[in-house]
């Protein structure tokens, strides 16, 4: 939504006034407030490796609202999700599999493995003009024909037995198959690869990600039966929209492949099959790092889509306990002029017309907030007084953007839930918590499970009205 403001708040568009000017002019009409700028907005992500660097975001909306979805049904078997894990977008790139020795099965789309050949690793696979080259360690080239895609497992006849189930690729290693898929609409010779994956063989490689490692089993425990409940849900989404379900990145969950963290195969195998469910339905199981002590509501921060339009989404009006949480604070100082030149180009990258118009950038105001508190739209105003209303996740989506000649800003905007201040030429961002903000909340999982919650009253709290119910045994 945009709008003008009426001429008398503010001077006519493009008569040349400076920033300094119209902070004067302003001031002198009794409206000096318009000079400070302030947000209010919290979100988060969840960590990542005992470190101290702070933790990786949690599953994040990955672009424009999907369209309408009617809740997925509970799952009664194991689904198998399909992860992509790689994108290779250039005819001259090329990707190497398997461990030195392995024995690999090449079967083309929609075949038994035992169609396929066994070709020694490593094997080099690139897709060309006349369609995909897999040449194994031995100088064989399999059979496959033009561009159709193909899958690719670990043989049982693998020397060694720990090469019997899982492959290696791009310095990871994966359980389960991973399948080619040309992309050609994209550019010539671009391809994704896809782990096909049993979903408990997938989750340990998710929760070693997602959590701190030395962090508490019940924590752990509380994220296997979250992320299994967000996995269940873009597979049943995606399941005939496109050719995988889930990213192995911030845009759905973080996925390491295999793991030998012994926390997070605990936690998986304890909860094996337990999902998170309101009216005998799955919840997708949304989480972030740190809320920032108050929740964001999936319709406004994830989209509108009736999938997320429950009460086990809404969040609790009660504050978080995160608030003590190292990362529950930021804080970044931007140009006001670069500040501008972002927003404007991420609006134009997103095709949104009315603030591409932007110019700049003079104040950013709450303009709505949802029933906790937290902000969910800002009004944009340039010193012209034109004003666009955008979606709080969109603004700090804009205030991240980068693109080529556009380098990444040093440091992020973490969440939503800021205020916005000048400093000469600069905006002065700070703000409360690292991600989203909807459903659990990372950081304050953490402190409930010290403080002597279960897994399940975890679970309970951060999504109300949820049940947790085991789906397959």
């Amino acid at each position: 939504m945009s709008r003008r403001s009426h001429p008398a708040e503010a001077p006519p568009r493009r008569t040349g006034i400076s920033r300094r000017a119209m902070i004067g002019l302003l001031a002198g009409s009794g409206a000096a407030a318009a000079a400070s700028l302030w947000l209010l907005s919290r979100v988060s992500p969840p960590p990542t490796s005992p470190s101290p660097i702070p933790p990786t975001p949690g599953p994040e909306p990955p672009g424009p609202e999907p369209p309408p979805f009617a809740h997925p049904p509970i799952p009664d078997l194991e689904p198998l999700v399909r992860v992509r894990v790689l994108r290779l977008r250039s005819e001259d790139d090329d990707v190497l599999l398997g461990g030195q020795g392995q024995w690999l099965r090449v079967t083309p789309n929609g075949q038994p493995k035992i169609a396929g050949p066994a070709l020694r690793a490593p094997l080099r696979v690139r897709l060309g003009a006349s369609g995909w080259n897999v040449n194994d360690h031995l100088g064989f080239r399999s059979p496959l024909g033009g561009g159709e895609p193909f899958s690719v497992s670990a043989d049982e006849a693998s020397d060694d037995e720990s090469d019997a189930s899982t492959i290696r690729i791009a310095g990871r290693t994966f359980p389960g198959s991973l399948r080619f898929v040309a992309r050609t609409n994209i550019a010539p010779g671009a391809f994704d690869v896809v782990n096909d994956v049993a979903l408990e063989e997938y989750l340990p490689g998710v929760v070693s990600k997602e959590l701190y490692n030395h962090w508490h089993e019940e924590t752990h425990a509380a994220q296997a039966i979250a992320a299994r409940s967000f996995a269940c849900s873009e597979h049943a989404y995606f399941r005939n929209r496109r050719h995988f379900d889930l990213t192995d990145g911030q845009s759905s969950q973080v996925y390491s492949g295999a793991t030998d963290h012994g926390r997070s195969i605990d936690a998986v195998a304890a909860t094996r099959g337990e999902v998170l469910a309101y009216n005998s339905l799955i919840v997708p199981g949304y989480y972030s790092s740190c809320c920032g002590g108050v929740a964001a509501a999936a319709p406004d921060a994830i989209g509108p889509n009736p999938i997320n339009s429950i009460s086990p989404l809404r969040g609790q009006s009660e504050p978080d306990l995160c608030t003590v949480a190292p990362v529950c604070t930021w804080r970044t100082q931007r140009p006001i002029e670069m500040t501008t030149q972002r927003i404007v180009a991420w609006a134009k990258q997103r095709g949104h017309e009315a603030a591409s118009r932007l110019e700049e950038l003079f104040t950013f105001e709450p303009s709505a907030r949802n029933e906790h508190g937290r902000p969910t739209h800002y009004v944009l105003t340039d010193i012209y007084g034109y004003s666009v209303e955008l979606p709080a996740e969109r603004v700090r989506q804009a205030l991240n953007y980068a693109e080529p000649g556009l380098y990444r800003p040093p440091r992020l905007a973490r969440s939503s839930h800021f205020t916005v201040t000048t400093a000469g030429d600069d905006f002065l961002f700070e703000g409360t918590g690292f991600g989203h903000g909807v459903g659990m909340c990372q950081h304050g999982a953490q402190i409930r499970a010290q403080n002597g919650a279960n897994h399940r009253e975890i679970l309970q709290w951060y999504y109300p009205d949820v049940e947790i119910v085991r789906a397959y045994a």
